[in-house]
């Protein structure tokens, strides 16, 4: 009995380090942020009737930054910790339709 629960334990354990580690091996990308924001747009037909449009604009940073650092992880497994800090200005000026 209590050397079945053993080899079941050793079986999840090597089951979920393989698991974290096909999860977490591959490389990851960090992207820019884009800020979105919602407006309506009126207009009149022909017969004059008011129309509204729900749109979205879209704004991607004039400057974008990422200070970090990797630091490994205290796991079993193969897991890195990192903290970013991520730097973004956006400058007024937007282009609509």
């Amino acid at each position: 009995m209590v050397a079945q629960l053993v080899q079941e334990h050793q079986y999840r354990h090597a089951s979920v380090i393989e698991e974290v580690s096909q999860r977490w091996r591959h490389s990851q990308t960090l992207t820019s942020p884009l800020l979105t924001i919602p407006y309506r747009r009126f207009w009149k037909d022909d017969n004059g009737k008011v129309h509204t449009q729900l749109n979205k604009a879209p704004f991607l940073p004039d400057n974008f930054k990422v200070v970090g650092k990797l630091v490994p992880g205290f796991f079993i497994c193969v897991v890195a910790l990192t903290r970013l800090r991520l730097i973004i200005f956006w400058r007024g000026g937007i282009i609509l339709d």
